[in-house]
Formats: structure tokens, sequence, C-alpha cells
């Protein structure tokens, strides 16, 4: 018998606690000096005897059959080979003695007997070792007989992480996603249970608060970020065929590159032991990850992934603008810089009477590519989410790319207190510009993190014909004082419905 609902016999688990139960037919008379030695195979070890069933049988043993369940005195327990001292083959071989045992009775008796073993946390026990067995013999007075359990093999679980950013080149500020999806090998041959995800974000970014989720998993999943920056997520079972999908937000504060590693740890057993399950075997526990101890208790595995550092030379502010008075030519938009439908996130500026859609601007290695953008707003991807602690990044044209005056031509009127009204998700986050200045492109500080919610709207300034280029770029920062839901449509929103 199994003691583990993750196995089923002959298929064990490392720790896993085994019944084994002796039988012997006994006739009617007397049997004298009853003996029943069981030598384990290397891997196995004796925890307890359970019971004795002797029906009608009598003993000569002073307190009858039960003393002989009362070990360590009977049955006595030593280490196979007798004398051998090493800790793993303690507790391998079991001698029982039931005395002159004898059957008053017509009627052949049967004398059961049951007791535990346990597999043992040794290097040899490994996944696929198989034939581990006992060697038994019956011995009397005049006769023996042999026996043997069915031979068990070991099946052990094995999992992977796998991380991924969203975004790994990136300014300072922006938020980025992880996703790290735990699965199981395919070596992994049994469940896996206590797995536990440690995430600890290092130095350089900082984990945004509630942001971790359990996105899929299996049942009794627990997320816990009151330790952060050390992120846990916890699952007391993960079966076999079972994957899980966990993510979390930080935001990237630099100045240089960040590696963000992540783990996973589990152990073979469904219960804790906490301690030797054999008095006679210290290596009668589950098998978990032990540093210490890594070739054998080696239930670990992690990914990390860096988030690349922008030096102000590398990555810059986009260009958001075209020559004035002229007409630019633009070339076919290529797949990879297409931008994202943001799903009806869109911006007003009552200052400026202005109302504009909002489109996702990807961010590449090259940085973000506004040459398509024409009328609508661009949301630079990489900075803070709209609504989100840190600074979002919304840019557009001061001119387009038919000479004409863009969306943002007028963003330096902008002054203290004028509102800019982000709608997002049903809600109207208000923001009220707090500065607007000019600022050179490699100036990335404008969206650093300070734990406040910024918005900062960003256009070109400065057109040099020699150069064909801006050379400065306008930053308006607002900073949010109020979000509440939106109960009226907005007047992009009553244009887009005809009205």
């Amino acid at each position: 018998g199994s003691s583990d609902n993750g196995s089923t016999t002959p298929k064990v688990l490392i720790g896993e606690i085994l019944t084994y139960q002796i039988s012997l037919d006994i006739p009617t008379g007397v049997m004298q000096n009853l003996t029943a030695l069981d030598v384990l195979d290397h891997g196995l070890a004796f925890v307890r005897c359970v019971s004795v069933d002797a029906g009608t049988l009598t003993t000569s043993l002073p307190g009858g059959f039960p003393s002989a369940c009362a070990d360590p005195a009977n049955p006595a327990i030593s280490a196979e080979p007798v004398g051998n001292t090493k800790q793993v083959d303690q507790g391998r071989r079991i001698k029982f003695t039931f005395g002159d045992v004898t059957n008053p009775d017509a009627m052949v008796q049967t004398l059961r007997v049951q007791y535990e073993v346990v597999v043992l946390d040794i290097k040899d026990n490994v996944d696929g070792v198989g034939d581990l067995n006992n060697s038994l013999l019956w011995a009397w007075n005049g006769g023996s007989l042999p026996g043997a359990a069915q031979p068990v093999e070991i099946i052990e679980p094995d999992l992977s992480i796998d991380k991924e950013v969203d975004l790994s080149v990136v300014p300072p500020g922006a938020v980025v996603k992880f996703t790290l999806t735990m699965a199981h090998t395919k070596e992994s041959t049994a469940p896996a249970y206590d797995v536990i995800v440690l995430d600890k974000v290092p130095t350089g970014l900082t984990y945004v608060r509630n942001s971790l989720k359990i996105v899929k998993g299996p049942a009794g999943g627990v997320v816990d970020d009151t330790g952060a920056p050390l992120l846990k997520v916890y699952w007391p079972v993960f079966g076999i065929k079972e994957t899980a999908k966990v993510t979390f937000d930080a935001i990237y504060d630099g100045p240089g590159a960040v590696i963000n590693t992540a783990s996973v740890e589990w152990s073979s057993l469904e219960i804790d032991p906490g301690q030797p399950q054999s008095p006679y075997n210290v290596h009668s526990t589950e098998r978990v990850y032990d540093p210490a101890s890594s070739t054998i208790n080696d239930y670990h595995a992690e990914d990390s992934v860096a988030i690349n550092a922008q030096g102000s030379g590398r990555l810059k502010l986009p260009s958001t603008g075209f020559a004035p008075r002229e007409l630019t030519k633009l070339p076919a938009q290529p797949g990879n810089l297409r931008y994202t439908d943001l799903q009806g996130l869109h911006l007003e500026i009552p200052a400026l009477g202005l109302a504009l859609p909002i489109v996702g601007v990807p961010l590449t290695p090259n940085g973000w590519d506004l040459t398509w953008l024409s009328n609508q707003a661009g949301y630079l991807q990489g900075t803070t989410f709209p609504g989100q602690v840190g600074s979002t990044g919304i840019t557009g044209h001061v001119y387009l790319a038919d000479g004409t005056p863009g969306p943002f031509a007028y963003l330096g009127k902008l002054s203290w207190g004028d509102q800019v009204i982000l709608y997002a998700d049903g809600y109207r986050y208000v923001y009220e510009v707090r500065t607007n200045r000019v600022v050179i492109p490699a100036d990335m500080t404008i969206f650093k993190s300070d734990g406040y919610t910024w918005l900062t709207l960003l256009t070109c300034k400065d057109y040099s014909a020699s150069a064909n280029t801006y050379s400065y770029r306008l930053a308006v920062r607002a900073v949010l004082v109020k979000m509440e839901p939106d109960t009226q449509a907005s007047s992009i929103q009553r244009k887009n419905n005809g009205r």
C-alpha cells in the first residue's frame, strides 16, 4: 500500500511510506522459534510496525503477539549488512521474533504482520529506478519459507520556469510587465507539491504594488507580495499535466542594466513530514530543494531576463514633427511599427479645444517612430500605462506631413492648472498642468517615476532647416488630481457618434 495520492503502486515517490504485509499459514500444532527476517533493498528503510493479526494463534512470548510489534526491541532493526555504519543503509534489516506459535484449531490459521517502509531521499533513488524490493525469510525449527513483495519504481516531478518581459529596452520610469510560466518538463513523471515561485525584484526596478497576479494555474494558488520586493506564489499541488502563468509589473528606475531572476521550488510529497519519518534512518525525508545538498535535493529551476539600460545618448525622445509648410512623402508603414488600437483610449485638452484618439506606439531598439501618427495622439509604449503610478508619455505632431500645424502645435500655451483629461475603461482621469518646459531630445528624465501619477505631453520645438530636424522637445507635465466614472460622452465620442 502507498501513503501518497500522487502515486499508485508500484510507482512510488521519494519520502513515500509503503505498507508491507507479510503472512504465514500455520497448521495445527506448534511452530517452534518462529522468526521473520526481512532485508530491504538499498534505498528503503523500516519505519514502524503497524500490527500483528494472529487470530486464535497463541505465542510463548511474554506479553503475547503485541510484544512482536514493539520495535526496536521486537522487531530488531539494524543496518544491512550487519555492522554497516553507513547512514544510507540503516534500518534495512528487520527481524521479527514470534517465539513458539501454537495453532489450537483443526484448521489452518494465518499470521499477518503489517509494517511501514519509507523510500529514502538518497542520491541513488532517482526517477526510473525500479526493482526496489525486499527479501523475506520465515524460519522455524525444522523449516523455512522465502517471500518477497511486489517491486516498486521511483517517479519524480520536474518543473521548468520561463521568464519573459514585454519590453527589454526602456527609458527610466517605464513600466514593464514580467510573465512567469511554470510547467512540468517532458521528463516529469509525478505531481509536484508545495510549489513556490520566488522573484526578488532587484535594485533598478520598483515593484508595482498589487500587480502580482495568477493568470492561470492549478486550484489553490496564492500570491503574496507583502514582503516586496520579494514576491511569492504558492500552489499546494501542481498536477502532472498542469501549467501556470503569473504576471507582475515593475517600474524601471535604471540607471544601468538590470537582471531579474525568478525561481520555482517544489517537494515530492503532499504532506510535509518536517523531519525524518524513520527513527532508524536520517534520509527518510521528502525531497525538496536544498542548496547545501543540491546533488540530491535538486527540486529547483530558475530563469532570468535583462532590462537593458538606455543611456541618454542611446534612447532619445521621439521626433514629433515634419518640416513646416512643406510636403513630406511618407513610406509605407512596416508591420513591426504598426500602431496599437487602444480600444477607445482618448484625450481632451479643453484649453486648446482639442479631442484626440490615442494609439499605442511600439518601442523598438531604435526608439519610437511617429512617422504615421497623423492627427492622432500616441501613447509611448514603455512609459507608464495611463492611470497608473509613474509617468505616461503621450505625444503628438507639431506639424503634419503635409506641412500644416499638427494637433500639438499649440501645446506651449498650456500653463499651471490647465486640465488634461484622459478617458480609459469607463473612467475620466483628470490631470492638471504643473510644468511646461523645453528639453533636449536626450532628456529622458521627464518620464522618471516619483511615486505620483503623471501625464507627460510631448511634441517637437524649433525646426532647423539646415539639419532637417527639430532641435528641442516641448514637455508638458500634468499630475492626476481626480478619477471619476465617465458618465457623459466626451467630445470625441459625440463626434464619432455623429452628434
